[in-house]
This record gives C-alpha cells, sequence and structure tokens, in this order.
C-alpha cells in the first residue's frame, strides 16, 4: 500500500469511529508512544512480524495526530537524503522517535511531525530491518479495517459486541469440533483415563 492510499484510509476509517470528534491530539501522540513501546519489545526480541505491525501501529496514531492539528501530510523523503538523522542504528533511531513524540505532547501545534517521524519509520523499516514500509502499511491497515466500534465522548473506544446471532454460531462451530475430537478419541478404543474411572467404578 502506498503512503497517500494509506493516509485517505486511516483518515477515513478514524472519521467513521468518532476518534476525530472524540480524541486529542495528546491522547494519539500517547496511544503513539505505546505503541512504539511494542516496536521497541519486537526489535529486542528480533521478532519481525511485531516489528511490521509495530511500524503501522505507530504511524496510524500519527496520521491520526497530524489530522487533528493540521499541517503536511506530505509522503516521507525517499532516497540517501531520507537518512539524515536517522543514523545511529535502529535502537537509536527508535529512541529519537520517542523523544520527538513526547516532546510534542502538550504542544499541538507540529505541523511537521508526520512527516519526518514516518521518514525516520521508512529508514528504520528499510534500512535497519529490510522490510518495505509499503508491507508495514499494508499490515496495519488490513489489521484495523474491520475493526467495530466507536469512539465516545471522553475518548474511549467502545468496541462493537459479537451479536447474539455470530456467537451462537461461534458456540456450535467449537461444539461440533469438541465432538468431532471426542469421536476420535472413542475411535481409538479405551483412554486410559477412562481405563481409570472404571477401575474406581
Amino acid at each position: 500500500m502506498e503512503w497517500n492510499e494509506f493516509v485517505e484510509n486511516v483518515q477515513r476509517w478514524a472519521a467513521e469511529r468518532g476518534i476525530y470528534e472524540h480524541s486529542t491530539p495528546d491522547a494519539q501522540l500517547l496511544k503513539a508512544l505505546s505503541e512504539l513501546g511494542e516496536l521497541a519489545d519486537a526489535y529486542a526480541k528480533q521478532d519481525t512480524a511485531g516489528v511490521i505491525d509495530g511500524i503501522g501501529d505507530v504511524l496510524v496514531c500519527l496520521v491520526n495526530y497530524q489530522t487533528m492539528v493540521g499541517g503536511s501530510m506530505t509522503p516521507p523523503v525517499s532516497g540517501e537524503a531520507r537518512i539524515g538523522p536517522w543514523t545511529g542504528g535502529a535502537e537509536r533511531a527508535i529512541g529519537q522517535m520517542a523523544v520527538s513524540i513526547g516532546a510534542y505532547l502538550g504542544e499541538e501545534d507540529n505541523k511537521e511531525l508526520l512527516p519526518f517521524l514516518a521518514t525516520g519509520m521508512i529508514v528504520f523499516s528499510d534500512y535497519y530491518m529490510k522490510v518495505n514500509i509499503t508491507h508495514c502499511l499494508q499490515t496495519a491497515w488490513d489489521e484495523i479495517k474491520d475493526r467495530k466500534g466507536q469512539m465516545v465522548e471522553g475518548g474511549v473506544f467502545v468496541k462493537e459486541e459479537t451479536s447474539a446471532e455470530q456467537r451462537l454460531a461461534e458456540l456450535k462451530a467449537e461444539m461440533a469440533e469438541l465432538e468431532g475430537q471426542m469421536e476420535a478419541i472413542g475411535a481409538g478404543g479405551v483412554t486410559s483415563g477412562q481405563k481409570m474411572i472404571r477401575g474406581r467404578q
């Protein structure tokens, strides 16, 4: 997924769920910091899938922040010019991102935070992790696009409950699976557990 498509998708998704109406820029930055912590943890464990997930999740929060404060949604810088301040290793890049996000908590006036940090994310993913950023964007979008629920006054996200019909169908499927497992056990003869029970009777 390309950058502009990702931004448009996230903005539409967030608007439909009341995030821009009921959240705040600071709340989005705090969420970005939380997701960055998960990214750091995944990097420390060399969990590539977790890194891909973390990069996308941080960028979702930053798109929401930048949408709320206004300013540039310009695609991140590409090519060698993008390396800029992000040299020094993956750990340092994560630290710089955390400091940059933290510096704007309570400020709500940085019109260029998203392009700056998105460029850092590209360097982190492509240069340090050898993971294409477009894959990270697509993964993040696939994860959130069908997420149901609504943000309500006070900034609380209320997940849409599974309907009774859906839950009943899930329970029936679970029961069918258990019955299949029990039949498989029965087809194998009397189990040791059954022998024990019969011996005590």
